[in-house]
C-alpha cells in the first residue's frame, strides 16, 4: 500500500473517515485519523477532514492486534454501533486514494461483516484538490456505492 488511503462510510446520518497506514508487513490498518462528522457537514468542511486523513495516511505504522482492536473499537463508537455487524448493517462505502499526485474515489460494495467492502472498480476523480470539489465527488460515488 503505498498510496495514501482514506475511507469514507456513510451510516446511521454520518461520515466515518478514517485513515489507512501499511504495516511492515504491508498490510493496511486503520491509522490513528478518524473522526465522525454529521451528514448535514458543509462540503468544505467534509473534504477538509478526508485531506487531513490523506495526510496521515501511507506512512508505515506498526500495529499489534491489541492496537487494531482498539482502533476498530473506537471506529464502532464513532459510528455508535456496538459491533461490525451493527457498523457494516446500511452503510455505503468509498475509499479516497492518493498517489502519484493524483486523487481517486472510488465507491465500494458492502459485502457485510463477514466480506467487508470491495472496490467496485468504478473510479471519480475530483476536479480540483479543493476541499469542497473533493466532497462533491465523495458524495457521487457513495450515490453509486452498494
Amino acid at each position: 500500500m503505498s498510496a495514501a488511503s482514506v475511507v469514507v462510510v456513510h451510516r446511521g446520518g454520518c461520515f466515518v473517515i478514517s485513515g489507512y497506514s501499511p504495516t511492515p508487513s504491508g498490510v493496511g490498518v486503520i491509522n490513528d485519523h478518524m473522526g465522525a462528522l454529521d451528514e448535514t457537514v458543509n462540503d468544505s468542511e467534509l473534504g477538509e477532514f478526508v485531506m487531513a486523513a490523506l495526510e496521515s495516511s501511507g506512512r508505515t505504522v506498526a500495529a499489534s492486534s491489541q492496537e487494531i482492536s482498539a482502533r476498530l473499537k473506537r471506529l464502532h463508537r464513532l459510528a455508535r454501533v456496538r459491533s461490525q455487524r451493527q457498523f457494516m448493517a446500511g452503510a455505503k462505502a468509498v475509499s479516497v486514494e492518493r498517489a502519484s499526485g493524483e486523487l481517486v474515489v472510488s465507491p465500494f460494495a458492502n459485502l457485510g461483516s463477514a466480506g467487508g467492502f470491495e472496490p467496485s472498480g468504478t473510479y471519480i476523480r475530483p476536479d480540483s484538490r479543493d476541499p469542497s470539489d473533493v466532497a462533491r465527488s465523495i458524495k457521487m460515488a457513495l450515490e453509486q456505492a452498494t
